[in-house]
């Protein structure tokens, strides 16, 4: 009867545990962007867990990737490229910007995503729209950070706040 109690309690304290960190899951991206001050161009450094950038792909495409393991597929790149144009975007003033994507790279289970935009008017609003991973996770927040010489902006962007306008001059 004892080692009876004693598994139900571990059983208890298992499924306890295991919901905790089911309920307890966080949908986040980084954004990073910087102004490069000669070419006024964006630089942008998007962070993603893998595995939810990966649902974002497959939810647009249908296709499993397999991001950041032996069996990741050989168009895995345009796939993703093509998952960031859609979400990703900026305006300036309001023209919209060009992106160009430049890579990705893995950090454990992060996925860093590189993306240039063309060049923007400084003087002009600055508008950011990113609704990544929004169509899987309802609760995603895709963190923007930007720096423009001294200036540091930010803003979190969710699935009913999809973008920001930043002023980069006063």
């Amino acid at each position: 009867m004892k080692k009876f109690k004693s598994a139900i309690i571990i059983l208890v304290a298992c499924s306890t545990l295991y919901s905790f960190s089911v309920l307890h899951k966080f949908y986040l991206s980084l954004n990073l962007i910087e102004v490069d001050e000669s070419s006024k161009h964006l630089e942008i450094a998007l962070k993603f867990f893998v595995d939810d950038l990966e649902a974002g792909v497959k939810s647009q495409t249908g296709v499993d990737t397999y991001l950041s393991t032996p069996k990741e597929i050989e168009n895995a790149d345009d796939l993703v490229q093509k998952y960031i144009i859609t979400h990703f975007w900026g305006l300036t003033g309001s023209e919209k910007l060009t992106i160009k994507y430049i890579g990705k790279e893995y950090e454990d289970d992060l996925c860093w995503v590189y993306i240039e935009s063309s060049a923007i008017n400084p003087s002009l609003p600055l508008t950011i729209h990113n609704t990544s991973v929004c169509d899987v996770y309802k609760e995603q927040q895709n963190i923007v950070q930007l720096k423009y010489k001294d200036l540091k902006l930010s803003a979190i962007l969710d699935e009913t706040h999809p973008e920001h306008t930043f002023k980069l001059q006063e």
